[in-house]
């Protein structure tokens, strides 16, 4: 920001917007960046690293919501509080396959089709990173500065793991089951009704 875009700001005021935003540069993790600029991210190939992908923070809000939560529950950790630590970058491993960025309605359509038809989960991994911030004093009314890593402090990976297993197995032979049981019941409905038709049909050819 310049002063010619904020003609209404003093040099004071000018002074801290401006290194409020040159903080905020320097202390983006890699997850606040593909939430705002993908293609940075895409170009610079920071969101496929190996087997894993990096999630936006649009993306990773669950699960730094329950890591935030395991921190806090563990306080041999040292976090009393969400102040003390910043959430650094998400990533994510297996699951079930996802859409494509730019999805059309055929991929849509597939996509439904094929997650719906799978029996299995598959295992997914998520590793949420969080380090530990410096300490700013704040004056009284004053809005809470943004945080920074101190980089003393060791990044903490707080890893998930969500494994349903087969719970969709018994669902789907109950399903496959009935299904087989119907179709023989309609078949032999059908062969008895076939049976006398054809008994109605010699009868009615001895009467005559």
């Amino acid at each position: 920001p310049s002063a010619v875009d904020n003609p209404d700001l003093s040099a004071d005021e000018l002074g801290a917007l401006q290194a409020d935003r040159q903080l905020r540069n320097e202390t983006i993790t890699r997850s606040e960046l593909a939430a705002v600029a993908r293609n940075v991210t895409d170009a610079a190939g920071l969101r496929a690293l190996g087997p894993w992908r990096l999630l936006a923070t649009t993306e990773a809000g669950d699960a730094q919501a329950q890591a935030a939560a395991d921190v806090l529950a563990h306080p041999d950790l040292g976090f009393a509080s969400s102040a003390d630590y910043k959430l650094l970058d998400t990533y994510t491993m297996g699951g079930k396959p996802s859409l494509t960025d730019d999805p059309n309605r055929w991929d849509r359509i597939s996509h439904w089709i094929t997650s719906s038809a799978r029996l299995t989960h598959p295992t997914r991994y998520t590793v949420v990173q969080l380090q530990g911030v410096l300490r700013q004093e704040v004056a009284a009314g004053e809005a809470p500065p943004r945080p920074v890593v101190d980089p003393v402090e060791p990044v903490v990976s707080v890893v998930m793991i969500r494994d349903l297993g087969w719970v969709r197995l018994r669902p789907a032979l109950v399903t496959i089951g009935s299904l087989l049981v119907f179709l023989a019941l309609c078949y032999w409905l059908h062969v008895r009704d076939k049976e006398l038709m054809e008994r109605r049909r010699e009868f009615e050819t001895s009467r005559a």
